[in-house]
């Protein structure tokens, strides 16, 4: 091997690590960009049957994403009062469950000491209650925590909602312009490439 191939070779290890890295880096935009791809491929067929029916192109999208986004908040609408709920009634049983909690483990603790003679020290009432009080406290932080988890993905949905909307109405465009620039006798691969992208 020739210092000249072995160059040859230390650069394209070094250029596919230094693409995997960029990749691994842009990872959320990678998936947000795919997905994008998948929620127009899927409302494809929604958004042509509507442009048949003498609908505009544009008005034919909106009207699917208000449709998309009626069930996404009449889903939360339904069932984020029964999740409330039952937070609450968690909250308002708490001193309930503590003594339902601790009568279980005396009873536990007498028969292991019937049993085997062994005394197993339990917590308090008190102690079971300040443990619970603690587990709810970092419950509460970390549900204070996803709002911005929340507003990260609301601006992804927004993100995908964009990126979907140019692809429904560029694709063609955008099909034209990469044909053009593929060598003749590649032409047919990139088609299929595009006729996959949509069919996958």
């Amino acid at each position: 091997m020739t210092a000249s191939q072995a160059f040859r070779i230390t650069l394209v290890i070094v250029a596919t690590l230094v693409g995997l890295y960029v990749l691994y880096e842009a990872r959320s935009l990678v998936l947000l960009f795919f997905g994008a791809l998948l929620f127009a491929s899927t409302i494809r067929p929604l958004v042509s049957w509507l442009r048949k029916r003498g609908i505009a192109l544009s008005y034919a999208i909106l009207l699917v994403y208000l449709a998309t986004l009626s069930m996404i908040v009449g889903f939360i609408i339904v069932i984020l009062p029964t999740v409330l709920n039952l937070l609450l009634q968690l909250m308002n049983s708490e001193a309930q469950f503590v003594q339902t909690v601790h009568g279980m483990m005396l009873q536990l603790s007498a028969m292991v000491y019937g049993q085997l003679g062994i005394v197993i020290a339990m917590p308090s009432a008190a102690d079971l209650s300040s443990v619970l009080t603690h587990a709810r406290d970092q419950a509460v932080e970390t549900l204070s925590g996803t709002w911005l988890d929340s507003f990260r993905t609301v601006t992804d949905l927004v993100l995908l909602f964009t990126i979907a909307f140019y692809w429904l109405t560029t694709r063609d465009r955008l099909e034209a312009l990469m044909l053009q620039l593929v060598p003749l006798n590649h032409r047919e691969r990139v088609q299929s490439l595009f006729n996959e992208i949509e069919q996958a």
